[in-house]
């Protein structure tokens, strides 16, 4: 017997279209097995004032022919469209909703006033939600779209659908049984997922034994039946919290089965009665139980004549003469004085009381008599005194030299500016005698002592900046600085290149701003718009005229998901790979040179995990001939580069990923990042080299022109050639260069080219990639910022290989995202 497969199926409904007072419904169910795989169960229901019966029947017969007749957009978009169109024929104020079910999975599409419902299974039960408000996703803001909500919802065999004119009414038809009302003509539709019966073959004969046949009640059995689950369930409840109760405390099984008598204690009367039968007192070792007599609290005159002895004693304390003082010979204070000086001094003080005994101070024996006390007391004030007057004397020393510092510099009438031009003068000297020497063609410094000439060359732009401060002549700085700049370019291997424009979004309908920018597998510049998540392809070179071709962009169903607004973009191997803001990643592959290719979704395990601060992604292809490619991804919040392995057959990362780094560390700065083999990135200004997940000792090397601008801040990196032999591209943002280090032990600056711009204006670099030249010549910079692409010809070849140049455009056509996917 072959098993068969839950299909939809009529609980109670009408046959045909039913109309009713302004209403009108028909449901459609699958005739053909190709129906029930492509359309399934369908039906609509179409509320409007004043909706005669021959435009309700002709409306939701037209609605379903639209929708079974439609291909090539999934279900929910294809009830979207023809809800839209029925609006604008009957109006704003009409409600329409449309419901539809397969073997695994029911949609629902409606307005905002109308709303279908469905019995579904959760878990262990069934509960009553409302479509599409409780379809998963159904939230999302990309769900509802022109005033229409859509929703799918995975069910189970026994779940039901349920239309009527309000959804009060459409939950209470969950409850009919099958059969019951199909034949009333009311506007209403339930519809279910059941398996189909299997007719048991007839028996050949009658058993003679069978007197009568009973006819079953189907609804008794089910009532029964759902009494017995009922009380299993009680059952089973009853259990679990009786094993979650905990046990009642038991007592000690060591005491005594006995009764004991309770303690009863003797109080201090019971004590001294008894003790005074036996013949004496109460023993002196034991504490007596009883309550103890409180002591007696001293009266008012005894706590007044306590407090004014304790005030007396603390005075007598406190007195200067109340301790005897402790006089050191002139000796002993030389051997324990803290400094040198003190020391010697002490010693000093010592011969001389010992060569002049007169001169020796006597210190008063102690006492504690009032004329001595009062004798202390004075000295004492008489040192303060004296130390006063000392601080006063000093004071007074103190502003008398300031008062004649300041008298001798206003009598002397120095000029400051006066200085700050002769030493201007003399810097513009020397600055104009170490150009001359430099730049001689006598000795030719430049070739013959390169060294020398740097040194000149370096010291005369320290010089001509002391002269600026000073206030020399501009245009005599300039001028010198002008003869220099072609030396100083040759030395620190500058190059000057022209900024030329690529593509400009400004001449679009709607506003459109760059967020990223890479080059796709086939050459071309492929962007993100800021505004609508779109992804652009960017053919400068389209004939007649420079296109811009949307690939991607968010509200597509495709493959179980929709896609989202994208997030960032990367190219590697055959495949532009992108990011969406619902955590999923997107593959799209070029079909052609006209912008055509194919969106595939990639399954990245635990992708879904991927916080929202993920924003730079990139793929290494370690064999270009297999179309594979290893993907890492920045996650700032675990403080590490996850690395994920491909699947063989090229559909997604099914493997969890391991850390790239061997020491997790903070990742929260990280701007950019390029992968060779080896990995690279840009990190609070400075560029650092990872070599199997450790920092390397590779450093990049100072450009040495810190005279003529300050330390780069790198803000962006590309890599070009093979690893520790090729080429790292750095963008210098505070500077406005661009740097080629070697990715040798050296790191050494191998050129640098400053992009001159026709505007003047600061460059505000998005992103970028380097597009090698096929022929050897010159790689180009190619760039994006604000709304426009701009590129740069940088100077002589480096590194051989990659794609033709980008050469600038005009007049370009635009091509915007579409409003329904």
């Amino acid at each position: 017997m072959s098993i068969q497969t839950p299909r939809p199926t009529i609980v109670s409904a009408p046959k045909s279209v039913v109309l009713g007072k302004n209403c009108a419904l028909l449901l459609r169910m699958p005739t053909t097995p190709t129906e029930e795989r492509t359309l399934g169960a369908r039906a609509i229901i179409i509320t409007s004032p004043n909706l005669s019966e021959r435009a309700g029947r002709n409306a939701v017969e037209e609605a379903l022919n639209t929708f079974d007749s439609s291909a090539g957009t999934s279900v929910t978009e294809r009830a979207r469209n023809i809800i839209t169109k029925l609006r604008a024929t009957l109006g704003e104020k009409s409600e329409i909703c449309m419901v539809g079910m397969f073997s695994r999975e029911a949609w629902a599409a409606t307005t905002s006033g109308i709303s279908a419902a469905a019995l579904v299974l959760r878990e262990t039960r069934r509960v009553t939600i409302a479509l599409p408000e409780g379809a998963p996703g159904a939230k999302a803001p990309s769900a509802t779209r022109q005033g229409v909500t859509v929703g799918r919802l995975p069910i189970s065999e026994g779940d039901r659908i349920a239309l009527a004119e309000t959804s009060e009414a459409a939950a209470a038809l969950l409850r009919v049984t099958p059969g019951e009302d199909s034949e009333r003509q009311q506007l209403s539709a339930v519809i279910a997922l059941e398996t189909p019966a299997t007719t048991a073959p007839r028996r050949a004969e009658q058993r003679g034994e069978t007197l009568f046949t009973i006819p079953a009640d189907n609804i008794a059995q089910a009532k029964a039946r759902a009494r017995t689950r009922w009380e299993d369930g009680n059952d089973e409840r009853n259990e679990q919290i009786a094993a979650a109760a905990p046990p009642k405390p038991t007592g000690d099984p060591r005491r005594p089965e006995g009764a004991t008598a309770p303690y009863t204690p003797i109080d201090r009367a019971a004590q001294e009665v008894i003790a005074a039968r036996l013949g004496g007192g109460v023993r002196s070792s034991v504490t007596p139980r009883g309550a103890e007599p409180r002591p007696e609290r001293p009266s008012r005159e005894g706590r007044v004549r306590e407090a004014a002895r304790r005030a007396a004693q603390a005075r007598a304390e406190r007195s200067p003469g109340s301790e005897p003082r402790i006089e050191r010979s002139w000796a002993e204070r030389a051997a324990t004085a803290p400094s040198p000086i003190q020391r010697v001094a002490a010693r000093l003080a010592a011969r001389l009381e010992v060569r002049f005994p007169r001169l020796a101070v006597k210190e008063a024996p102690p006492t504690l008599s009032p004329e001595h006390v009062s004798k202390r007391q004075n000295a004492e004030d008489g040192a303060a005194r004296s130390r006063r007057l000392a601080s006063s004397a000093l004071l007074a020393a103190v502003l008398v030299a300031a008062l004649g510092g300041g008298a001798a510099i206003y009598l002397n009438q120095a000029n400051p500016n006066l200085d700050d031009a002769a030493s201007a003068r003399i810097a513009m000297s020397e600055a104009r005698r170490a150009v001359e020497e430099a730049l001689s063609p006598t000795t030719n410094l430049l070739v013959n002592d390169p060294d020398r000439a740097r040194k000149l060359l370096i010291a005369a732009t320290e010089s001509l900046n002391a002269a600026e401060s000073g206030g020399a002549s501009a245009a005599e700085i300039a001028a010198l600085r002008g003869q220099m700049a072609p030396a100083l370019n040759r030395i620190f291997f500058l190059t000057e290149a022209s900024v030329m424009e690529v593509f400009d979004f400004s001449s679009a309908s709607v506003p459109i701003a760059i967020t990223a920018i890479a080059q796709g597998p086939d050459g071309y510049s492929y962007i993100i718009d800021d505004y609508s998540g779109a992804v652009y392809r960017v053919d400068p070179a389209a004939q007649p005229n420079p296109r811009a071709t949307v690939v991607f962009q968010p509200g597509y169903d495709l493959y179980g998901s929709r896609t989202g607004r994208a997030q960032a973009i990367m190219s590697s191997g055959p495949d532009l790979v992108i990011f969406d803001a619902s955590s999923n990643l997107w593959r799209w592959r070029p079909a052609d040179n006209n912008g055509k290719g194919t969106l595939v979704k990639l399954r990245v395990r635990d992708g879904e995990l991927w916080g929202t601060d993920v924003k730079i992604i990139s793929g290494f292809a370690a064999d270009e001939g297999t179309g594979l490619y290893r993907l890492y991804a920045i996650d700032p919040s675990a403080r590490q580069i996850l690395r994920y392995a491909p699947a063989p057959d090229g559909t997604g990362y099914p493997a969890p990923p391991t850390g790239y780094l061997i020491n997790p560390t903070s990742l929260a700065n990280v701007e950019a990042l390029a992968i060779d083999g080896d990995l690279y990135l840009s990190q609070d200004g400075a560029i650092r080299r990872y070599v199997g997940g450790a920092v390397d000792d590779w450093t990049p090397a100072d450009p040495g022109d810190g005279v003529l601008r300050s330390a780069p801040q790198i803000s962006l990196i590309f890599s070009a050639g093979a690893s520790r032999t090729g080429v790292i591209y750095a963008w210098d943002s505070k500077n406005q260069r661009m740097l080629a280090y070697s990715k040798g032990s050296s790191g050494g600056v191998l050129a640098q080219y400053r992009l001159l711009s026709t505007d003047a204006a600061t460059l505000n670099m998005i992103g970028g990639y380097i597009a090698l030249a096929a022929d050897g010549g010159a790689p180009t910079f190619v760039w994006a910022e604000g709304a426009r692409i701009r590129s740069a010809v940088l100077g002589t070849g480096i590194t051989p290989g990659g794609d033709p140049s980008v050469a600038p455009s005009a007049a370009p056509v635009i091509e915007l995202p579409s409003t329904q996917p």
